[in-house]
């Protein structure tokens, strides 16, 4: 399976990640991460950042927001494309 995005190394353990608006909703789906980030927004509109039995949260250019590892979580598509800076840590 592809991964739904393209991705570019800025670091040993940082990286942007680029969603294409005409990413399929099905590519978007729900998975788990080995180890926390923080990811802050570049660009994007419409989209949303869904963890487990909570209420889908806006993705807007500036936000900064953790993930935790070994939570369930997804990216919903909005219109254009988003844009993400994402660190990792343990």
């Amino acid at each position: 399976m592809s991964l739904p995005f393209d991705q570019i190394k800025v670091s040993e353990d940082s990286f942007i990640r680029k969603f294409s608006s005409d990413i399929e909703d099905d590519e978007l789906y729900w998975h788990k991460d080995k180890r926390d980030r923080i990811v802050r927004v570049i660009s994007g509109k419409d989209w949303m950042y869904q963890e487990e039995d909570k209420l889908p949260v806006e993705l807007y250019p500036g936000l900064i927001f953790a993930v935790r590892k070994e939570t369930w979580h997804r990216v919903i598509r909005g219109s254009g494309e988003l844009e993400v800076f994402i660190k990792e840590g343990s």
